[in-house]
């Protein structure tokens, strides 16, 4: 929502049809996302809409296409998301009891 270069502000948008669980897990990976544009880690490219810009080297990619699942900001998204789910609700039940 801020500054292309390290932003700070950031809006994720979660369907209301999507179960808890579901929800949670989008949510734990999308937070992923957010810390890759937070540290620099990923940015927008500043002239190509079908490029990224990751650990500073340019990447294409193609979001229809079965391998973005393996780049490597998603792979670490993926990788991160269970156990950011599995954490959080652990501390959600510890703290509720």
């Amino acid at each position: 929502m801020d500054k292309p270069n390290r932003p700070k502000k950031f809006r994720i948008h979660l369907h209301h049809t999507m179960s808890e669980k579901r929800t949670l897990e989008v949510l734990a990976h999308e937070c992923v996302h957010i810390k890759q544009y937070a540290t620099g880690q990923l940015k927008d490219h500043p002239n190509d809409d079908e490029m990224v810009l990751w650990e500073g080297e340019p990447y294409e990619f193609d979001q229809d296409s079965a391998d973005y699942w393996f780049t490597p900001w998603e792979t670490e998204a993926f990788g991160m998301q269970p156990g950011l789910y599995d954490l959080f609700i652990t501390e959600h039940n510890d703290r509720a009891k």
